[in-house]
């Protein structure tokens, strides 16, 4: 996954989002979380459910192109 250029490669691109992602910096690369409770926390959220892809509607779509 293009994590670098995520809005513009997957949100834009392919019209799906991370929903209720857990970390203050962003969607990031796992390998750039280097301390062990920002990476349980995201583990936790993906497991639960809590963090999610989510495919964006036509609204959406517009509003993530501004």
């Amino acid at each position: 996954m293009n994590y670098a250029q995520y809005w513009k490669k997957i949100v834009l691109t392919h019209h799906v989002i991370f929903k209720g992602w857990p970390l203050t910096e962003g969607v990031v690369n796992p390998t750039n979380i280097h301390d062990v409770d920002s990476m349980r926390t995201l583990r936790d959220h993906l497991k639960s459910g809590e963090c999610y892809w989510h495919k964006l509607t036509s609204s959406e779509r517009e509003k993530a192109k501004e």
